[in-house]
């Protein structure tokens, strides 16, 4: 009996669905870009960046691909953290989405351009993840060049889908490490 209850109350801590929530708000006005992530309503990650900030903490240069490469292959736990994300992305459920965004680049044949592709890029990122409720405004500011964006999201992941993309981005790490060994052994042979 014991048993019973211990296996339906697993399952039901499995489907549990952890709530997290984003807010990014974006000024080149002030300059400033912040971002905040809570989990069940408490603030985890609060961060605000000075553009300038954001422009020493990028890359000057850059990389090409085989260096790119080179420094993922050196790295231990950045390719299964890479593809542990990937995966856990595509279980990601949007719960709320609202984006409230102004954008001027001074033109307004560029503005009705860049507001276009904006508008169809938000539609498009939430219906691939099943989100059918009101997206928010994008709007344009023909006559000045600024870029005004507020973001809040609401998402929920459940511990399934957790473990789901654990055991994927091992599997993920484990074929790559069999196929560098089939390539491995390949040359050698020859």
């Amino acid at each position: 009996m014991i048993y019973i209850v211990l296996a339906v109350l697993f399952l039901h801590i499995v489907t549990l669905p952890i709530i997290f929530g984003t807010e990014i708000a974006v000024d080149s006005d002030i300059g400033i870009v912040t971002a905040k992530c809570r989990v069940f309503g408490i603030c985890i990650f609060f961060k605000k960046l000075g553009f300038e900030d954001l422009k020493q903490r990028l890359p000057s240069s850059v990389e090409t691909s085989e260096e790119v490469s080179e420094k993922v292959k050196r790295s231990g736990l950045r390719p299964f953290l890479t593809a542990f994300a990937l995966n856990a992305l595509k279980r990601l459920r949007i719960r709320y989405a609202e984006v409230e965004a102004t954008v001027g680049t001074g033109d307004a044949a560029a503005t009705a351009a860049v507001i276009g592709v904006a508008r169809i890029a938000a539609a498009s990122a939430c219906a691939a993840r099943g989100y059918r409720g009101n997206i928010g405004d994008i709007s344009p500011d023909f006559d000045n060049e600024c870029v005004k964006i507020d973001f809040i999201g609401i998402f929920s992941l459940c511990i399934a889908d957790i473990i789901y993309a654990v055991c994927a981005a091992v599997r993920s790490i484990a074929a790559r490490r069999a196929r560098r060994g089939r390539i491995y052994a390949n040359n050698v042979a020859e």
